[in-house]
């Protein structure tokens, strides 16, 4: 269709929609090529080295999360799913004072203590410039939810309530909001909504015995279906914790017995854009491989509507806190299938940073690590590597390029034919099963510690 009739359509069907009487039609009328334009990033980094973390835009196929999104992380307990959490905090934080806030931030807090401040601090977050609010009731939790939304940016004056059909008139004006216009993000995390409803908190529900059966699941549906144009208009990110090994009773074993899943997974993935399994292990290195350093915190995507599902990278978590990201990075590069499933890697065979008849551009010797694309010299440890691989932005652009990922304006997101010579991204991109420990069994442990000393190796 050609600019102008394109034009001319969409004025027509604006036209239309007032005459109608829809208030927000030139918000809920566009085309999919300008949403995505239009679209703005949480931009995902190493928050304590400033500078980016090409596993984690890989695993989301973006520079960042979507802003206005709604984005899950499913796990068992102690799967560091609050952790993750903080992390995000730390990237939406970054450049912020006291005095100047890049972000306005709420953890909704529903199972008891967080972490201590320091420990949160270890991850780029300040936990100064954030709001910790405590409550454990459904109903109660979206109220506050909704009440910090509208204190941020004013209430919903002149919205139609859809059960009444009568004009909603909100106590928070736009005159005494805090951000009106919208000039800064705003993140919500929900940790964990496994543990709000009328059973929160039991690991066997039993829906025969329950006084509301699918009561939760309908409310958490209405809520995010009556806030999803809100949260585009607000630039309102929520990210939302829940635990996979509640297990929901549907009936004796003649209707097929109890079955594993999350907690109104149904009602909330109808407003997910990306869904992250997790599952957390311990990290062991040093000289002999049995020094435990941390965690590994596994990540796998079994929804996405920006890349295909199933990509999975692994964190490297230090003991004290923080996320090692030269050590996820260096990792996601060596290519080992255990770690990461990219094969448009560029440092494997066929990758502009492999030399010829090389297995990976990334070799380990006696000083610490090879890369001759990078240097003709060791680097003693990941983070020099990095360093100095992200050092050259015209190189850091194309492997951005390479890995096709999106919000950095290139050539792929505009290109709406894809040439016969073009293949696929070759992942498997079939109904994801979770993590699990068999998953990750030969991997454990690895015995890698790329930060550590190297001497003597």
């Amino acid at each position: 269709m050609a600019k102008k009739e394109q034009d001319s359509l969409m004025a027509a069907v604006m036209e239309g929609f007032k005459a109608a009487g829809i208030k927000d039609a030139s918000e809920s009328v566009t085309t999919i090529a300008k949403y995505w334009e239009d679209m703005k990033w949480l931009d995902v980094y190493d928050p304590i080295k400033n500078r980016p973390c090409i596993a984690m835009e890989w695993l989301i196929g973006a520079r960042g999360f979507p802003v206005g999104k709604v984005t899950q992380l499913r796990g068992s307990f102690s799967s560091s799913k609050s952790t993750f959490l903080y992390y995000v905090y730390g990237c939406a934080m970054r450049g912020s004072t006291m005095k100047d806030r890049k972000a306005w931030i709420a953890h909704i807090e529903t199972e008891g203590a967080p972490n201590s401040a320091d420990y949160i601090a270890r991850f780029g977050c300040d936990p100064r410039l954030f709001l910790h609010i405590k409550t454990n009731d459904l109903n109660d939790m979206f109220k506050r939810i909704d009440t910090f939304d509208m204190a941020l940016h004013g209430g919903r004056d002149g919205t139609i309530n859809p059960e009444t059909g009568r004009l909603v008139k909100s106590k928070f004006s736009k005159e005494d909001a805090l951000d009106p216009e919208m000039t800064k993000p705003t993140i919500i995390g929900i940790d964990s909504l496994s543990n709000v409803g009328s059973d929160a908190g039991e690991d066997f529900v039993d829906l025969e015995k329950s006084e509301r059966p699918g009561g939760d699941s309908k409310d958490v549906r209405r809520f995010f279906r009556a806030r999803e144009q809100d949260y585009d208009r607000h630039q309102v990110t929520m990210f939302v914790t829940t635990h996979e090994t509640t297990e929901i009773k549907t009936g004796g074993a003649g209707y097929g017995g109890p079955k594993s899943t999350a907690r109104n997974q149904k009602a909330l993935g109808m407003a997910l854009t990306i869904a992250l399994d997790t599952l957390d292990v311990e990290w062991k290195g040093g000289k002999e491989g049995k020094e435990v350093l941390g965690s590994k915190q596994y990540l796998k995507t079994f929804k996405s509507k920006i890349a295909p599902r199933n990509r999975k990278i692994v964190l490297f978590r230090k003991e004290l806190g923080g996320y090692d990201m030269a050590e996820t990075d260096l990792q996601f590069f060596l290519g080992d299938p255990k770690n990461n499933n990219c094969k448009d890697n560029p440092f494997l065979p066929g990758g502009f940073m492999c030399p010829e008849g090389a297995k990976c551009g990334i070799t380990k010797v006696r000083g610490g690590w090879l890369a001759p694309m990078v240097s003709d010299k060791p680097f003693k440890t990941a983070d020099e590597f990095i360093e100095a691989l992200y050092s050259d932005k015209d190189r850091l652009r194309k492997i951005r390029e390479l890995l096709r990922i999106r919000g950095f304006g290139f050539e792929f997101e505009t290109r709406y034919s894809i040439p016969d010579s073009e293949e696929s991204q070759s992942i498997d991109d079939s109904e994801g099963e979770g993590l699990t420990p068999e998953d990750i069994a030969e991997d454990v442990p690895d015995g890698s510690n790329s930060n550590a000393d190297t001497e003597g190796m």
